[in-house]
Protein backbone atom coordinates (compact mmCIF):
# COMPACT_ATOMS: atom_id res chain seq x y z
CA UNK A 1 0.00 0.00 0.00
CA UNK A 2 2.94 2.74 0.91
CA UNK A 3 4.52 1.84 -2.12
CA UNK A 4 1.75 2.29 -4.35
CA UNK A 5 0.83 5.65 -2.57
CA UNK A 6 4.74 6.78 -3.06
CA UNK A 7 5.09 5.90 -6.74
CA UNK A 8 1.64 7.45 -7.36
CA UNK A 9 2.27 10.74 -5.35
CA UNK A 10 5.71 10.88 -6.50
CA UNK A 11 5.28 10.04 -10.13
CA UNK A 12 4.16 13.67 -11.06
CA UNK A 13 7.45 15.34 -9.36
CA UNK A 14 9.03 17.78 -11.85
CA UNK A 15 11.59 20.69 -11.14
CA UNK A 16 9.75 23.76 -11.70
CA UNK A 17 10.07 27.49 -11.75
CA UNK A 18 8.09 29.45 -8.89
CA UNK A 19 9.01 32.81 -8.96
CA UNK A 20 6.03 33.96 -9.89
CA UNK A 21 2.70 34.59 -7.82
CA UNK A 22 1.10 30.92 -6.65
CA UNK A 23 -1.53 29.77 -4.09
CA UNK A 24 0.35 27.18 -2.56
CA UNK A 25 3.01 28.50 0.37
CA UNK A 26 6.43 26.57 -0.29
CA UNK A 27 7.55 24.06 2.09
CA UNK A 28 11.32 24.24 3.47
CA UNK A 29 12.58 21.93 5.94
CA UNK A 30 12.47 24.63 8.46
CA UNK A 31 8.84 26.47 7.49
CA UNK A 32 8.05 22.28 8.68
CA UNK A 33 10.04 21.90 11.27
CA UNK A 34 8.55 25.79 13.08
CA UNK A 35 5.46 24.38 12.35
CA UNK A 36 5.51 20.99 14.32
CA UNK A 37 7.06 23.39 17.07
CA UNK A 38 4.97 25.78 17.43
CA UNK A 39 2.43 26.96 14.92
CA UNK A 40 2.33 30.59 16.49
CA UNK A 41 6.22 31.05 15.63
CA UNK A 42 5.46 29.58 11.99
CA UNK A 43 2.31 31.79 11.93
CA UNK A 44 4.77 35.13 13.34
CA UNK A 45 7.46 34.12 10.34
CA UNK A 46 5.67 32.50 7.93
CA UNK A 47 2.49 34.35 7.58
CA UNK A 48 2.71 37.73 9.59
CA UNK A 49 6.75 37.85 7.77
CA UNK A 50 8.45 39.44 11.41
CA UNK A 51 11.83 38.40 11.81
CA UNK A 52 13.17 38.69 15.36
CA UNK A 53 16.91 39.49 16.28
CA UNK A 54 19.26 36.79 15.56
CA UNK A 55 22.11 34.91 18.29
CA UNK A 56 25.87 35.05 18.18
CA UNK A 57 25.45 30.94 17.73
CA UNK A 58 23.29 31.29 14.64
CA UNK A 59 25.55 34.00 13.38
CA UNK A 60 28.81 31.04 13.84
CA UNK A 61 26.83 28.64 12.10
CA UNK A 62 26.24 31.36 8.91
CA UNK A 63 29.90 32.12 9.24
CA UNK A 64 30.99 28.21 8.90
CA UNK A 65 28.73 27.28 6.13
CA UNK A 66 29.85 30.26 3.92
CA UNK A 67 33.10 28.86 4.38
CA UNK A 68 32.15 25.68 3.53
CA UNK A 69 30.48 26.93 0.57
CA UNK A 70 33.68 28.62 -0.69
CA UNK A 71 35.41 25.58 -0.11
CA UNK A 72 32.63 23.09 -2.09
CA UNK A 73 32.72 25.36 -4.65
CA UNK A 74 36.47 25.30 -5.71
CA UNK A 75 36.37 21.86 -5.54
CA UNK A 76 33.40 21.46 -7.66
CA UNK A 77 34.42 23.83 -10.38
CA UNK A 78 38.15 23.25 -10.03
CA UNK A 79 39.12 20.03 -8.10
CA UNK A 80 41.11 21.51 -5.57
CA UNK A 81 40.53 22.80 -2.02
CA UNK A 82 39.75 26.75 -0.91
CA UNK A 83 43.06 27.50 1.51
CA UNK A 84 42.70 27.65 4.94
CA UNK A 85 42.80 31.62 5.21
CA UNK A 86 40.60 31.75 2.37
CA UNK A 87 38.06 29.97 4.42
CA UNK A 88 38.43 32.12 7.74
CA UNK A 89 38.27 35.22 6.29
CA UNK A 90 35.19 34.49 4.68
CA UNK A 91 33.72 32.77 7.99
CA UNK A 92 34.38 36.22 9.45
CA UNK A 93 33.19 38.40 6.80
CA UNK A 94 30.01 36.32 7.01
CA UNK A 95 29.42 36.32 10.77
CA UNK A 96 30.40 40.33 10.97
CA UNK A 97 27.49 40.41 8.35
CA UNK A 98 25.02 37.89 10.26
CA UNK A 99 25.34 39.88 13.62
CA UNK A 100 24.37 43.21 11.61
CA UNK A 101 21.70 41.79 8.87
CA UNK A 102 19.99 39.77 11.92
CA UNK A 103 20.48 42.56 14.60
CA UNK A 104 22.04 40.27 16.87
CA UNK A 105 22.49 41.66 19.96
CA UNK A 106 25.01 40.29 22.75
CA UNK A 107 27.76 42.30 24.57
CA UNK A 108 30.82 42.87 23.18
CA UNK A 109 32.67 39.92 24.80
CA UNK A 110 30.05 37.30 23.87
CA UNK A 111 30.43 38.81 20.14
CA UNK A 112 34.35 38.38 20.10
CA UNK A 113 33.96 35.11 21.55
CA UNK A 114 31.55 34.43 18.46
CA UNK A 115 33.95 35.55 15.79
CA UNK A 116 36.78 33.56 16.89
CA UNK A 117 34.49 30.74 17.01
CA UNK A 118 33.75 31.67 12.99
CA UNK A 119 37.20 31.22 11.99
CA UNK A 120 37.80 28.28 14.23
CA UNK A 121 34.65 26.47 13.31
CA UNK A 122 36.41 27.30 9.54
CA UNK A 123 39.43 25.68 10.31
CA UNK A 124 37.75 22.60 11.53
CA UNK A 125 35.76 22.46 8.08
CA UNK A 126 38.85 22.63 6.28
CA UNK A 127 41.02 20.31 8.44
CA UNK A 128 38.47 17.63 9.35
CA UNK A 129 35.40 17.72 7.20
CA UNK A 130 36.57 18.98 3.98
CA UNK A 131 39.64 15.87 3.54
CA UNK A 132 36.66 13.24 4.35
CA UNK A 133 34.59 14.32 1.41
CA UNK A 134 35.07 13.29 -2.16
CA UNK A 135 34.79 15.73 -4.73
CA UNK A 136 30.71 16.85 -4.36
CA UNK A 137 28.55 16.77 -7.87
CA UNK A 138 26.17 19.80 -6.48
CA UNK A 139 26.84 22.15 -3.67
CA UNK A 140 24.59 25.25 -2.09
CA UNK A 141 21.78 23.58 -4.98
CA UNK A 142 18.73 25.29 -4.44
CA UNK A 143 15.91 23.33 -5.65
CA UNK A 144 12.42 24.35 -6.22
CA UNK A 145 9.75 21.15 -7.05
CA UNK A 146 5.65 20.70 -7.43
CA UNK A 147 4.79 17.54 -5.87
CA UNK A 148 0.88 16.57 -6.78
CA UNK A 149 -0.08 20.29 -4.92
CA UNK A 150 2.97 20.25 -2.62
CA UNK A 151 5.24 23.34 -3.14
CA UNK A 152 8.69 22.28 -1.70
CA UNK A 153 12.11 24.12 -1.73
CA UNK A 154 15.36 23.54 -0.31
CA UNK A 155 18.97 24.30 -0.51
CA UNK A 156 21.09 21.46 -0.29
CA UNK A 157 24.71 21.75 0.98
CA UNK A 158 26.39 19.27 -0.79
CA UNK A 159 25.61 16.02 -2.66
CA UNK A 160 28.63 13.94 -3.18
CA UNK A 161 29.17 10.48 -5.07
CA UNK A 162 29.02 7.01 -2.36
CA UNK A 163 29.58 4.06 -3.54
CA UNK A 164 25.98 2.83 -3.85
CA UNK A 165 24.91 6.66 -5.64
CA UNK A 166 24.47 9.72 -4.72
CA UNK A 167 24.81 11.07 -0.79
CA UNK A 168 22.72 14.03 0.09
CA UNK A 169 24.88 15.65 2.68
CA UNK A 170 23.78 18.86 5.40
CA UNK A 171 26.76 20.28 7.62
CA UNK A 172 25.15 21.64 11.63
CA UNK A 173 27.32 23.05 13.91
CA UNK A 174 26.74 23.40 17.31
CA UNK A 175 25.69 21.07 19.80
CA UNK A 176 26.53 17.30 19.54
CA UNK A 177 24.43 15.12 17.67
CA UNK A 178 21.64 13.01 18.75
CA UNK A 179 21.62 9.86 18.19
CA UNK A 180 20.28 8.57 14.90
CA UNK A 181 19.26 12.23 14.09
CA UNK A 182 20.08 11.16 10.63
CA UNK A 183 17.55 8.42 10.38
CA UNK A 184 15.05 10.87 11.53
CA UNK A 185 15.30 13.59 9.70
CA UNK A 186 12.66 14.92 7.72
CA UNK A 187 15.38 17.91 6.44
CA UNK A 188 17.09 15.20 4.47
CA UNK A 189 14.21 12.94 3.26
CA UNK A 190 12.93 16.18 1.76
CA UNK A 191 16.13 17.71 0.37
CA UNK A 192 15.99 13.47 -1.21
CA UNK A 193 13.03 14.37 -3.17
CA UNK A 194 14.44 17.31 -4.18
CA UNK A 195 17.62 15.74 -5.70
CA UNK A 196 14.97 13.22 -7.36
CA UNK A 197 13.32 16.26 -8.85
CA UNK A 198 16.17 17.54 -10.06
CA UNK A 199 18.10 14.42 -11.36
CA UNK A 200 15.63 11.79 -11.92
CA UNK A 201 17.72 9.83 -9.47
CA UNK A 202 16.86 8.79 -5.73
CA UNK A 203 20.51 9.27 -3.26
CA UNK A 204 21.60 6.36 -2.08
CA UNK A 205 21.83 7.83 1.39
CA UNK A 206 21.78 10.77 3.51
CA UNK A 207 24.60 12.54 6.07
CA UNK A 208 24.65 14.45 8.82
CA UNK A 209 28.18 15.86 8.92
CA UNK A 210 28.68 17.54 12.47
CA UNK A 211 31.04 20.01 13.53
CA UNK A 212 31.24 20.93 16.98
CA UNK A 213 33.52 23.69 18.43
CA UNK A 214 35.78 23.00 21.62
CA UNK A 215 34.85 21.86 25.02
CA UNK A 216 36.55 21.14 28.09
CA UNK A 217 33.59 18.75 29.17
CA UNK A 218 34.41 16.49 26.32
CA UNK A 219 37.82 17.29 26.56
CA UNK A 220 38.64 18.56 23.08
CA UNK A 221 40.72 21.24 22.32
CA UNK A 222 39.80 21.51 18.67
CA UNK A 223 37.00 20.95 16.48
CA UNK A 224 35.75 17.40 15.85
CA UNK A 225 33.93 16.21 13.29
CA UNK A 226 31.18 13.09 13.33
CA UNK A 227 29.31 11.63 10.38
CA UNK A 228 25.79 10.33 10.39
CA UNK A 229 24.62 8.05 7.41
CA UNK A 230 21.20 6.74 6.87
CA UNK A 231 19.42 5.01 4.07
CA UNK A 232 15.98 6.54 2.49
CA UNK A 233 13.34 4.50 1.16
CA UNK A 234 9.80 4.41 -0.16
CA UNK A 235 8.26 4.77 2.96
CA UNK A 236 10.10 7.26 3.99
CA UNK A 237 9.72 9.86 1.30
CA UNK A 238 5.56 8.92 1.92
CA UNK A 239 5.63 9.50 5.42
CA UNK A 240 7.23 13.04 4.88
CA UNK A 241 5.23 13.96 1.74
CA UNK A 242 1.81 13.40 4.31
CA UNK A 243 3.29 15.73 7.12
CA UNK A 244 3.51 18.27 4.67
CA UNK A 245 0.10 17.58 3.12
CA UNK A 246 -1.13 17.67 6.96
CA UNK A 247 0.68 20.74 8.22
CA UNK A 248 -0.63 22.71 4.58
CA UNK A 249 -3.54 21.75 5.45
CA UNK A 250 -3.99 22.97 8.74
CA UNK A 251 -2.02 26.27 7.87
CA UNK A 252 -5.16 26.87 4.96
CA UNK A 253 -7.36 26.41 8.10
CA UNK A 254 -5.79 28.95 10.02
CA UNK A 255 -4.57 26.52 12.51
CA UNK A 256 -1.87 27.58 14.67
CA UNK A 257 -1.42 25.85 17.83
CA UNK A 258 1.07 27.53 20.19
CA UNK A 259 4.11 24.79 21.73
CA UNK A 260 3.20 23.87 25.23
CA UNK A 261 4.39 25.54 27.88
CA UNK A 262 6.66 22.81 29.13
CA UNK A 263 8.37 22.19 25.73
CA UNK A 264 11.55 23.59 26.31
CA UNK A 265 11.56 25.80 22.91
CA UNK A 266 9.09 27.96 24.75
CA UNK A 267 11.53 29.84 25.89
CA UNK A 268 13.52 32.81 25.40
CA UNK A 269 17.12 31.34 23.73
CA UNK A 270 15.29 29.27 21.63
CA UNK A 271 11.87 31.51 19.86
CA UNK A 272 12.80 35.39 19.07
CA UNK A 273 8.76 35.89 19.90
CA UNK A 274 8.49 34.71 23.01
CA UNK A 275 9.11 38.04 24.49
CA UNK A 276 6.27 39.36 23.00
CA UNK A 277 4.03 35.92 22.21
CA UNK A 278 0.51 36.42 23.31
CA UNK A 279 0.61 33.01 24.67
CA UNK A 280 3.54 33.33 27.44
CA UNK A 281 1.54 34.21 30.83
CA UNK A 282 3.09 37.29 32.30
CA UNK A 283 4.33 35.03 35.40
CA UNK A 284 6.24 33.00 33.31
CA UNK A 285 8.05 36.02 31.96
CA UNK A 286 8.91 37.39 35.41
CA UNK A 287 10.50 34.32 36.19
CA UNK A 288 12.43 34.38 33.01
CA UNK A 289 13.98 37.88 34.20
CA UNK A 290 14.56 36.76 37.74
CA UNK A 291 16.53 33.21 36.09
CA UNK A 292 18.71 35.69 33.94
Amino acid sequence: MTDFRLHSVLRPLTSVAMDGPGTLPRWSASALSTYERCGERYRRRYVERERGPGSVPMAVGTAVHRAAALDNGARLALDQRAKLGELVDVAVAAYDEALDRDRVEAPAPERGEGRDGAAAGARGWGAHVSPSLPRPLACEERIEADLAGVRLVGVLDYVTPGPAGDVVGDLKTGRAPAAGAAARSAQLTLYGILWRAKTGRWPAAVALDHLRPPSAKRRAATWQHERQASPRGPGDYAAVVARIGQVQAAVAAGVFLPAGEHEFTCAPRWCEFWPTCRYVAPARRALSAREE
